[in-house]
C-alpha cells in the first residue's frame, strides 16, 4: 500500500551506516515508524536536513499488508524556512515538543486534531517573539486537547497535580504546587485563555521550576509517559 501524507517529523534514528528509522505523526495513519534505506551525502543535498525535529514535510511511503514499518519512496520539506536553522533556542524546544508528542501519541492512532495542533505550534515556534514561554504554553494546549487541562475556574492557593485543580487547602498527598508558583502557574492559564497580560517571570528559575511540575502533571495524567531526556537542556537554555 502506497500513502501519501502531511507529516511531521519527531525523531530519527540512526539505522546502520547511513539509514534511518524514522517516527513521523501523519495527518492520514498517526504516528507511523518509516525505514529510510539511506539519509544520502549532505554535501550533494542529503535529506538529513528534513529529519530534524518538528519538521513539516509531506511523506510517500510504502506499507506491506497496510501494517508494521514503511519504507520511505519520497519526502518533501512543506516549508523551506524551516529546514535550515541555526538558533540553538528554536532547536532545543522543538526537539522538547517532539519528544513529549511522542510520549502521548500511540503507533497508528489517526488523531487529525492532535496532527493540527503540532502544526500550529511550529508556526508558533518559528514566529513568536518570546520563546521561552513555548514550553509552559505548548504543554497548556497539549493537556486541554488530550483531555486533563488545568481547571483555571477553580480557586485557591494549592494546585493538586492529581485532580488538576486549585483548593484552599493542601491536599492529602505530595503532588500539588502551592505559593509562587501556584500563582504562576495560574497567570500563565489566564494569558492562554486571554483572561490576562502575558506573565513575566522576574526569575527564569520559576518557569524552569514550573516546567517540572507540567512534566509531572502529564506523569500522572498520561499512561506510560516517560522521562523527558531533552529537558535538563531545555530548562538550562530557557533560563
Amino acid at each position: 500500500m502506497i500513502v501519501k501524507t502531511q507529516a511531521i517529523v519527531l525523531h530519527a534514528l540512526k539505522y546502520g551506516e547511513n539509514g534511518r528509522i524514522l517516527k513521523a505523526i501523519t495527518a492520514e495513519e498517526g504516528l507511523v515508524p518509516i525505514f529510510i534505506r539511506s539519509v544520502g551525502n549532505p554535501k550533494k543535498g542529503g535529506i538529513n536536513a528534513f529529519l530534524e525535529p518538528m519538521t513539516r514535510v509531506e511523506l510517500c511511503y510504502e506499507r506491506r499488508n497496510g501494517q508494521g514499518m514503511a519504507s520511505l519512496k519520497e519526502i518533501i520539506p512543506t516549508n523551506s524556512s524551516e529546514i535550515i536553522n541555526t538558533n540553538i533556542y528554536t532547536s532545543a524546544i522543538a526537539m522538547f515538543m517532539a519528544e513529549v508528542a511522542q510520549n502521548v501519541l500511540h503507533e497508528e492512532e489517526k488523531d487529525l486534531p492532535l496532527f493540527e495542533l503540532l502544526s500550529d505550534w511550529i508556526q508558533r515556534l518559528h514566529g513568536m517573539d518570546r520563546q521561552a514561554d513555548i514550553p509552559l504554553l505548548y504543554l497548556f494546549s497539549l493537556s486541554s486537547s488530550l483531555g486533563f487541562s488545568p481547571d483555571l475556574e477553580s480557586k485557591g492557593a494549592y494546585f493538586d497535580l492529581r485532580e488538576g485543580h486549585f483548593h484552599d487547602k493542601a491536599p492529602a498527598h505530595e503532588d500539588y504546587i502551592q505559593g509562587d508558583e501556584s500563582q504562576f502557574l495560574r497567570s500563565f492559564l489566564a494569558f492562554k485563555a486571554d483572561l490576562g497580560p502575558r506573565p513575566h517571570a522576574s526569575n527564569p528559575k520559576a518557569r524552569s521550576i514550573l516546567l517540572e511540575h507540567m512534566l509531572q502533571y502529564f506523569k500522572i495524567h498520561v499512561q506510560g509517559f516517560r522521562e523527558i531526556k531533552s529537558h535538563k537542556i531545555l530548562a538550562q537554555i530557557i533560563s
